[in-house]
Formats: structure tokens, C-alpha cells, sequence
């Protein structure tokens, strides 16, 4: 755990303080973090970086790909056409994404898209 006076500062907080940056790849660590309850104390934001491993991002690529496939399958249906080779594919997806956590919105969970464009027959 860091101390961050210059991060403290940007908060806007008017009132003496410190801010403390805790990084960890444990989850237990993280819920440990969570689970502080101390008077005064406040987790000012919660991140999650997602680091993909090449292994991994293949994975999901296939996986991306499959479900586009589907798709452009049932809109193709709906014309009466078929759907045909991939064109092109575009995968914008970075190795390494950062997510911020609410209470209300706990992100995407790491998703991953990718935009492919079929032959229609």
C-alpha cells in the first residue's frame, strides 16, 4: 500500500487526509480490503485490470467470432440470403483493460468484441 498525496489532492477533499493506493492480484487481498470498516476510512474507487494472455485472448477471439457468425446468420436468414466467407475481422481488444466498480455497475466482466463482415450470397 502506497500513500498517493498528489491523488489525495485531485479528490477535492478540503479537510487534512491521506489517500492510499493498494494493488494486489489476490482476490482474497481484495475482499479482505473491501471488508475494512473504520471510521474515517473510505475506498475512494475499486478497479479491476483485466490482463489477457495471448492463450487466452485466442480463445475468446473464436468464441467472438462464433457468435457473429451466428448473428449474421439469422439477419441473412431473415433476407432470404446466406451467409458466406469472412471479409474482414476487426479486434480493437487490449491486452490489458482497467474497470471501475460501483455498487451499481460491476463492469462488462472483461468483454471482448470483435466486428467481422461476411460474403452474403
Amino acid at each position: 500500500m502506497n500513500e498517493d498525496r498528489f491523488g489525495y489532492l485531485t479528490t477535492g477533499f478540503r479537510k487534512e487526509g491521506k489517500l492510499f493506493v493498494f494493488e494486489t492480484t489476490s482476490e482474497k487481498e481484495y475482499m479482505k480490503l473491501l471488508s475494512v470498516n473504520l471510521d474515517g476510512t473510505q475506498i475512494y474507487n475499486r478497479y479491476v485490470v483485466y490482463k489477457l494472455t495471448s492463450n487466452i485472448a485466442t480463445k475468446l477471439a473464436k468464441k467472438a467470432i462464433e457468435n457473429a457468425k451466428q448473428k449474421a446468420g439469422l439477419v441473412a436468414k431473415s433476407t432470404n440470403k446466406k451467409i458466406g466467407d469472412i471479409i474482414t475481422i476487426s479486434d480493437n481488444n487490449q491486452n490489458k483493460n482497467k474497470e471501475v466498480l460501483y455498487y451499481d455497475n460491476l463492469g462488462d466482466k472483461g468483454l471482448y468484441q470483435v466486428i467481422v463482415r461476411f460474403e452474403l450470397l
